[in-house]
C-alpha cells in the first residue's frame, strides 16, 4: 500500500440563470501547482472563484482523508452550497 497525495483545484462557475456551480476539478502535480493554477483561472476570468486542496490517502482502497485546503480564491460558496 502506498500513501500519496493528491493535489486538486476545484473551480467555481456562474452559469446562465446567474447561479453558482462547481465545474470539473482539475489535478495538479503539487501544492504550489494548484494554487497557481486556482490563481490564475481566477485572474483570466475563467472561473469566479476556485479552492486548491490535497487530499492523503493510499491507492491501494482508494481511502482518502477529508480535503486540507491550500488557497481560496475570488467567489467560493460556503461548503453545505456545493
Amino acid at each position: 500500500m502506498a500513501v500519496i497525495s493528491y493535489y486538486a483545484v476545484q473551480p467555481f462557475i456562474k452559469t446562465k440563470t446567474g447561479r453558482v456551480s462547481a465545474g470539473q476539478i482539475q489535478q495538479c502535480q503539487s501544492a504550489d501547482q494548484a494554487k497557481v493554477y486556482a490563481e490564475r483561472i481566477v485572474r483570466d476570468k475563467k472561473a469566479i472563484g476556485a479552492l486548491a486542496y490535497t487530499r492523503i490517502g493510499n491507492d491501494f482502497d482508494n481511502l482518502f482523508d477529508d480535503p486540507v485546503f491550500i488557497a481560496r480564491v475570488g467567489d467560493v460558496p460556503e461548503h453545505d452550497n456545493y
